[in-house]
């Protein structure tokens, strides 16, 4: 049974850092905690090799408007956000390459645009109903470093919260900045939740991420 008391605080599971084969660190969306990843995500995938961070939003929200408002709405929290993740990533100590970012829904933004922001070869990103922020048709570019980084994009085509022109555009841009990227918009589909086809798209990230020699289970 989860913990009460995990939805308002900073979350770890798994092994040490010093011995993950792989740290993933996991955005909840708005109103939710590191409770929602755990059991959506984290119970799942079922590595015990895998290191997950859990990290708490204060109020349960990133940001404070919709992901698709005028960047300047959303940007000063966005750039305290970033500015966590970024400290979180450096106190970790493995390379990047071996750091997959996720998120849903508004996690699922802030994930894609702090790898946007800090482009290099990293695990992967994979964002569960999400993409870069900004209003619609806004364009956007991001430096050619990420390298092959591998990028999941989903979500269901009738979403009450992103529309599918979204996630296309997010992966078009993060495929002009060099990663591989991976659309997927599931016809038909309102559910505002994370599918167990997105969980084995994850899974093939994570398997890719890992650190030399490590062949872990998922």
């Amino acid at each position: 049974m989860t913990d009460p008391n995990q939805r308002t605080r900073d979350t770890r599971v798994g092994p040490d850092l010093a011995t993950a084969s792989v740290v993933v660190i996991g955005l909840h969306g708005r109103d939710q905690g590191p409770d929602m990843i755990e059991e959506a995500v984290v119970n799942l995938t079922a590595d015990p090799t895998v290191a997950w961070l859990l990290p708490f939003a204060a109020g349960g929200s990133w940001y404070p408007h919709p992901f698709d408002d005028p960047s300047e709405e959303n940007e000063a929290a966005v750039e305290r956000s970033v500015v966590r993740l970024n400290n979180l990533v450096d106190s970790i100590g493995i390379a990047r390459r071996h750091v997959v970012i996720i998120g849903f829904s508004q996690g699922a933004c802030l994930a894609c645009e702090f790898v946007a922001r800090n482009p290099t070869r990293w695990g992967g990103l994979v964002a569960f109903t999400g993409g870069l922020m900004g209003p619609a048709g806004t364009h956007r570019e991001i430096a050619d470093e990420l390298h092959g980084t591998p990028v999941v994009l989903s979500a269901g085509e009738l979403d009450p919260w992103i529309a599918p022109d979204a996630v296309r555009s997010s992966g078009l841009t993060f495929e002009r900045a060099g990663a591989a990227v991976t659309t997927e918009v599931i016809p038909a589909d309102a559910d505002h939740r994370i599918r167990p086809r997105e969980i084995d798209q994850l899974r093939r990230v994570i398997n890719a991420a890992r650190r030399p020699g490590d062949g872990g289970n998922t």
